[in-house]
C-alpha cells in the first residue's frame, strides 16, 4: 500500500472519530469501535477502528493474526 492508498482509507476514519461517531467505546486512551463484523463474505474477519493514546503492554492476543494500520 502506498501513501496516497493509506490516506484515501484513513481520512474517513479520522474525519469519524473527530465527528465523534466512531471510537465512542472505551476510557483513558483505548477508544474503539467496530467497522465490520466478522462474516463469511470477510472470511471471518472483522474490521475494528482503535484509537490508542498510552500503551504499556499488549493486554490481549490475536491466535490468527492480526492487521495494524497506524498513524
Amino acid at each position: 500500500m502506498n501513501t496516497v492508498q493509506f490516506q484515501a482509507l484513513m481520512q474517513p476514519v479520522m474525519d469519524a472519530i473527530k465527528a465523534g461517531w466512531k471510537c465512542a467505546h472505551g476510557d483513558k486512551g483505548l477508544h474503539f469501535g467496530r467497522v465490520i463484523k466478522p462474516a463469511l463474505d470477510t472470511h471471518g474477519l472483522g474490521v475494528d477502528v482503535l484509537q490508542l493514546t498510552h500503551i504499556v503492554r499488549p493486554h490481549h492476543s490475536h491466535p490468527t493474526g492480526e492487521v495494524c494500520m497506524a498513524k
